[in-house]
């Protein structure tokens, strides 16, 4: 009975997989086909002060997002009744600032992007945490869909801030998820202080990790100019469709990891197809990029060199969701911390020494350092289990 038990829940995994892979490789076409074509049809320093604008959004997402997507993941898998609290609490920071950004730079698309993020964080953290992976990929291929629709039609009718505005405007598909919950569950904010010390290693661990995600556009901008933003931009948006897979299994194992349920098959499937990732956007960058975006030749080697961080990357995945798992977020934040401050010095230094090389070297460089650092806390953890 156990045997044919394993074997179920096996195929079970599997099939979950299929369908969020199918969701995330869909919608990630999709947003490929939206980001791509801008990419042809605008300069290199159009591109770049396009995500610039967009780190600024991201990083604002989440210095308000108190309740980080990972958070309300964990603890709707472990049914601890926190949702509506956590929803409450980040959409009051989410609207803080909002109204700040929008005082410090007088546009209207960058806060709204903010409140769009947020949502999109809330909802997304609630579907993963129920399982209902069907459900979580007809609403991310929903957005992407309007991602392209609304981005691109706005584009067209106001010029480069109708972008943002599409984006933001995409979002709207969760407002659903995130009202449903606000009206059928009261907020808890007693239960909320048993759990504080979780809930707040992990923001500080969504932080520093958006420093990873969006302060490099804020570095490279302003220091290196919007015509290598532009180019890194382009580069990072090609890796995010090679690392769709991985990113897709973070997503599945985390769930699991907060059930304490093993994975260790699908762990090691996923090693192995991350390095035949790897080596396939090497292969294809060369052939591709001077086909459709002859603006950009510095960015083949931008993917050549970033594609090498695949692996190191996957396998820090591997640690982040056991890390998150077991709720010791702290060491998170310290390998955060660790990995954007090796990432910014690293884009300063090498990146005024040797341009697009250079950042994209450092990308490399701290994706290793960091999982050295996972490493060597997991043995920690693992010895003094035994002792």
């Amino acid at each position: 009975m156990d045997y044919w038990d394993t074997i179920r829940n096996q195929i079970s995994g599997l099939r979950d997989i299929s369908t969020m892979s199918f969701a995330e490789i869909g919608s990630s076409g999709i947003a490929m086909v939206f980001w791509f074509y801008l990419a042809s049809i605008l300069e290199p320093e159009e591109f770049g002060e396009l995500h610039y604008y967009i780190g600024i959004a991201g990083l604002g997402a989440y210095l308000a997002l108190i309740a980080t997507q990972n958070t309300i993941t964990v603890y709707v898998a472990k049914d601890i009744k926190l949702k509506s609290t956590l929803f409450v609490i980040s959409l009051i920071g989410g609207g803080i600032t909002a109204i700040i950004i929008f005082l410090l730079l007088y546009r209207f698309d960058i806060p709204f992007l903010v409140l769009g993020m947020i949502l999109s964080y809330l909802a997304m953290g609630d579907l993963i945490g129920r399982k209902v992976f069907k459900e979580y990929s007809k609403y991310v291929i929903l957005q992407k869909s309007l991602l392209l629709i609304l981005g691109l039609g706005l584009f067209y009718l106001i010029g480069i801030e109708g972008v943002l505005f599409g984006i933001a405007l995409s979002y709207c598909v969760y407002i659903r998820i995130v009202y449903h919950e606000l009206r059928h569950s009261s907020v808890n904010f007693p239960l909320l202080k048993t759990k504080l010390g979780f809930v707040l290693n992990n923001y500080g661990l969504n932080i520093s990790a958006s420093a990873n995600g969006h302060i490099d556009k804020l570095v490279i901008g302003p220091l290196l100019g919007f015509a290598i933003l532009g180019n890194y931009g382009l580069a990072i948006q090609v890796i995010g469709v090679f690392t769709v897979f991985s990113g897709t299994v973070f997503k599945y194992l985390l769930t699991h990891d907060a059930s304490n349920i093993s994975q260790t098959k699908v762990k090691k499937l996923t090693i192995i197809i991350s390095v035949g990732i790897s080596l396939l956007a090497i292969t294809i960058s060369p052939l591709i990029i001077p086909e459709f975006f002859p603006k950009y030749i510095d960015t083949i080697t931008a993917i050549q060199i970033i594609s090498l961080g695949i692996v190191p990357g996957t396998i820090s995945m591997f640690y982040v969701s056991k890390f998150l798992g077991i709720e010791k977020s702290r060491y998170l934040i310290k390998n955060s911390i660790l990995f954007a401050t090796s990432l910014i010095l690293g884009m300063i230094i090498l990146g005024s020494w040797f341009g697009i090389i250079g950042v994209a070297s450092a990308h490399v460089i701290a994706q290793i350092i960091s999982l050295g650092f996972l490493f060597f806390i997991n043995r920690k953890l693992k010895s003094e289990e035994i002792g």
